[in-house]
């Protein structure tokens, strides 16, 4: 019987990860992604107002497209320009942080992109190993860059590499400290790559997945919000714009009803051989991240410091590639099954194009507590559900076809976002890494 549970399980998973590969494929490739597979400065897209116009000659379906081959186009017209006021010094540049960067993966891309929009880019990654090749093969990405585009040159930006260990609390803290020296910061991206956290802790730890995949995340936002609500206090001068995104995945689909609790009992599970439970915590970690990412839009736009100069979006991006790294430890899983599973996965390039717009674009420019799943904007679906506690309960909407918000039933509960919020203010505060006056 018990075998019997553990295989049923698997097909269960297996299956929903290819009905939710469709649906994904259904939003990339026929709704909104088609664009990528066309010229990006027609009508459509201007009307968009994407910024990114162009990947590849060839097209990124069903293959990954690397540093080496792509070929980027940018209409600066829908850039937001207003990023770049205030900087600090003459001729400087803008920054942006970005938690989590690996090669060829979004945060990687993400990086690319900010950099040659003029962007220095903090790129934080817990081996020094994974960031000196990021490094080598950014330089390398940003120089053929150059050579395509004489224009840029003198304008890109620069990568500041970061070596810091995201399941240690006091390691984040210490990064936190070193960042804030940069008074140029205007984008903060909230990323947790799959390989990255396999690295950083067991498979079949729930606490170090749990801590780097979410709690390191929210530790790191709430300490640079926590000094720009100091500082707005004390500066006559109106405060930058910056833009918080918080990039998360359909694996918080999987994530259970109890989730808010995960603070309280995530070390009392137990340990099970199985990957699959190990795929449940960080599922629960990833919907975490996303209940807190609502939280704070709310925190941001009833805080009368930031909500004029602040914005907290969220960006689904790679579903089945990240599931497939993340279960490499299922017994039957094969190089074949992760041959299959990549041919519905979401390339890395179009997902860091999708992050880059609504970090950049000034289509977004008013926006606050969006989430786009792969750059459609599904937030008109999501507001009605928040009303309605009914509509968001159904067995449907909890599916993987559901094209919205995964799992609304948890994700849209604003009892759960509150809780998870004070839950994660609570945990932080009571070890000293943030001070509680700022956010009580």
């Amino acid at each position: 019987m018990r075998v019997a549970g553990k295989h049923g399980r698997s097909v269960i998973f297996y299956l929903y990860q290819i009905i939710g590969a469709f649906v994904d494929g259904d939003i990339l490739h026929f709704r909104v992604g088609a664009g990528w597979r066309r010229g990006r400065n027609r009508v459509p897209s201007m009307e968009r107002g994407d910024l990114v116009l162009q990947l590849s000659p060839q097209c990124p379906l069903h293959k990954p497209i690397s540093g080496a081959n792509i070929i980027l186009s940018l209409n600066e017209s829908f850039l937001q320009r207003s990023l770049w006021n205030g900087l600090r010094a003459n001729g400087s540049q803008p920054s942006a942080v970005i938690t989590s960067v690996l090669p060829e993966t979004v945060g990687f891309y993400t990086s690319l992109n900010l950099m040659l929009c003029g962007f220095n880019v903090h790129g934080i990654g817990s081996s020094p190993k994974w960031i000196s090749r990021v490094e080598r093969a950014i330089l390398e990405a940003v120089e053929r860059q150059r050579r395509l585009h004489k224009e840029w040159v003198g304008r890109t930006g620069r990568f500041i590499a970061h070596v810091c260990d995201m399941s240690n609390l006091v390691s984040v803290s210490n990064l936190c400290t070193a960042l804030l020296r940069d008074t140029n910061i205007r984008v903060i991206i909230c990323n947790a790559e799959a390989k990255e956290s396999l690295e950083a802790s067991s498979s079949h730890d729930l606490d170090g997945q749990f801590t780097v995949r979410y709690v390191s995340q929210s530790l790191l936002l709430l300490r640079l919000l926590q000094h720009r609500l100091v500082e707005a206090k004390v500066l006559s001068s109106p405060c930058p714009h910056w833009r918080i995104v918080v990039v998360t995945c359909s694996s918080a689909g999987m994530a259970d009803s109890l989730v808010e609790r995960m603070f309280n009992c995530s070390h009392e599970e137990p340990a099970a051989g199985s990957g699959l439970h190990s795929f449940r915590a960080r599922s629960n970690a990833e919907m975490s991240r996303l209940l807190f990412g609502f939280a704070l839009s709310k925190f941001v736009a009833s805080e009368p410091r930031l909500a004029p100069f602040c914005s907290v979006n969220i960006v689904q991006s790679d579903m089945l590639s990240e599931m497939v790294n993340l279960n490499a430890d299922l017994s039957h899983q094969s190089s074949f099954l992760r041959r299959v599973f990549s041919l519905f996965s979401l390339s890395p390039v179009v997902a860091a194009l999708h992050v880059t717009d609504v970090c950049l674009g000034k289509r977004v420019e008013n926006m606050n507590g969006h989430y786009f799943r792969m750059g459609e904007d599904v937030t008109a679906i999501s507001e009605q559900m928040q009303e309605d506690a009914k509509a968001r309960m159904g067995c449907l909407a909890n599916s993987p076809l559901f094209n919205g918000v995964p799992k609304p039933a948890i994700s849209l509960s604003r009892e759960k976002q509150k809780n998870v919020w004070i839950c994660t203010l609570s945990h932080l505060v009571s070890r000293t890494f943030l001070k509680a006056k700022v956010f009580y």
